[in-house]
Parts: structure tokens; C-alpha cells; sequence
């Protein structure tokens, strides 16, 4: 399994919600059930790392998950996307996170 997939299986575990049955996580847009959510990269995307370093975008911090029709729609929501992660990961740590890249631009939380 390729980093990308450990990541979005991890995130899926982590974002579950263990009280439906079967359990699943919630679209991270409009808070549906979802399955087989899509992952979607949005702070740090891969032109801007180096082409042999873009494995490290898939990290929890910069991956929301969203049912199909919200991924299609997903562009433009990069603010929403980050006041979300700020809110369950703690903006500190998402800094702490963004300063250990190799980032070829400057990313700002």
C-alpha cells in the first residue's frame, strides 16, 4: 500500500463516525455518510515540494475527506478547509508540521 492509501486509511479510522452502522466518516463539506470518501490535499499541494518529496503532502493536517459531489466542488474552499483542520489538530502544530517541508513556496496557515 502506497503512503497516500496508508494515509487515507488512517484518517478514515481516525474521523469515523463509530456510532452509525456500519461506521464511516462524515463528508467533511456537508457531513453526509460516506463510505468511500475521496481525500483531498488542499494546504500544500504537489508543485510545491520537490518532485521526489511530494509523498509528504499526504499528511492528516492537509487531507480533508469529501463525498464525491462536494470533491467536485472543492476548489475555492481552501480557508474553510484550514480554519477545519486548525479546529481539530490545533494551529501549532500544523505550523510545526508546514516548517519541516521542503517547500519550493512560502505557505502561510
Amino acid at each position: 500500500m502506497n503512503k497516500r492509501n496508508r494515509v487515507k486509511v488512517a484518517i478514515w479510522l481516525e474521523r469515523a463516525d463509530y456510532g452509525v452502522d456500519p461506521p464511516c466518516p462524515r463528508c467533511d463539506v456537508c457531513g453526509e455518510l460516506t463510505p468511500e470518501p475521496d481525500m483531498h490535499a488542499f494546504l500544500i499541494r504537489r508543485g510545491h515540494v520537490p518532485k521526489r518529496k511530494q509523498g509528504c503532502i499526504w499528511h492528516k493536517f492537509n487531507c480533508v475527506l469529501l463525498c464525491r459531489t462536494c470533491h467536485e466542488q472543492a476548489d475555492g474552499m481552501d480557508d474553510y478547509f484550514r480554519d477545519l483542520q486548525i479546529m481539530r489538530y490545533g494551529a501549532e502544530a500544523i505550523v510545526e508540521w508546514l516548517n519541516s517541508l521542503p517547500l519550493k513556496v512560502e505557505v502561510r496557515l
